[in-house]
C-alpha cells in the first residue's frame, strides 16, 4: 500500500477511452466512431462527475505518448474528452499511456496515486472498471490490474461505461448479455453491474 496521503475508497480504471473512435478500431465507418465517442465520451464524464472526493478515476490511453502528442495538436475527441474528465477530477485523474501491464507498470501505478498525495489499502478499496471494449481490453486489463495490485476485493465492470453494446441497439441486446456471461464465466475477479 503506497505511504502517506488521503485515504482512497475506491478506484475506477477507464481502460482504453477512445479506442473505438481511432481509424484502427473495429468500426469500419467514421459515423459509427462518432456515434459511438458520442455515446460513450458522454458516460464517461458522467462517471467523473459521479465520483466522491474520495475516489479516483486512472485513465489507461490506447495510445503511446508520441500518439498521445500527434492526438492532441489534432484534437482529436478522445483527447478534448481527456481534458474534461481532468476538469472535472483535477489531481484525482492520473493518465498513464501503456500498451501493456507488467510489474513495471503496476508500481508506476502505484507510485503514481502516492504522488499525487493518495493511499490505497488493497485490503478493502473498491474497484471499477469501464473504458473500451467488452470482449477484449476492459476485462483483460482490469482483471490484471486487480491481481497485481494484490487487492481482496474483485473489480466491478461498470457495463454501463464499459461497451456501446449496452444501448440495445448495437449489435443487439441478446448478443450484449451473452457476451457478459461469457465473460463472467472466464474472469473470476470481475463483477459485473
Amino acid at each position: 500500500m503506497p505511504n502517506g496521503g488521503k485515504n482512497i475508497a475506491k478506484l475506477f480504471f477507464l481502460i482504453h477511452p477512445g479506442f473505438l473512435t481511432s481509424p484502427h478500431s473495429i468500426l469500419s465507418t467514421a459515423e459509427e466512431r462518432d456515434r459511438n465517442a458520442t455515446l460513450l465520451f458522454s458516460r464517461y464524464i458522467k462517471k467523473a462527475t459521479e465520483l466522491r472526493e474520495d475516489e479516483l478515476m486512472l485513465v489507461f490511453a490506447h495510445s503511446n505518448p508520441t500518439e498521445f502528442k500527434t492526438d492532441l495538436k489534432n484534437k482529436e475527441r478522445y483527447v478534448e474528452m481527456i481534458r474534461e474528465l481532468r476538469r472535472i477530477l483535477r489531481k484525482r485523474l492520473i493518465v498513464f499511456f501503456e500498451d501493456g501491464m507488467d510489474d513495471v507498470e503496476i508500481e508506476r501505478v502505484a507510485r503514481m496515486i502516492s504522488a499525487r498525495g493518495f493511499k490505497y489499502n488493497p485490503e478493502d478499496v473498491e474497484t471499477e472498471a469501464g473504458g473500451e471494449t467488452l470482449g477484449m481490453c476492459v476485462e483483460n486489463w482490469s482483471s490484471a490490474l486487480n491481481v497485481k495490485l494484490g487487492l481482496k476485493k474483485k473489480t466491478r465492470v461498470d457495463t454501463q461505461t464499459a461497451d456501446v453494446d449496452t444501448d440495445g441497439g448495437w449489435p443487439a441486446e441478446k448478443f450484449f448479455e451473452e457476451k457478459v456471461q461469457s465473460l463472467k464465466k472466464e474472469y473470476d475477479r470481475l463483477e459485473w453491474f
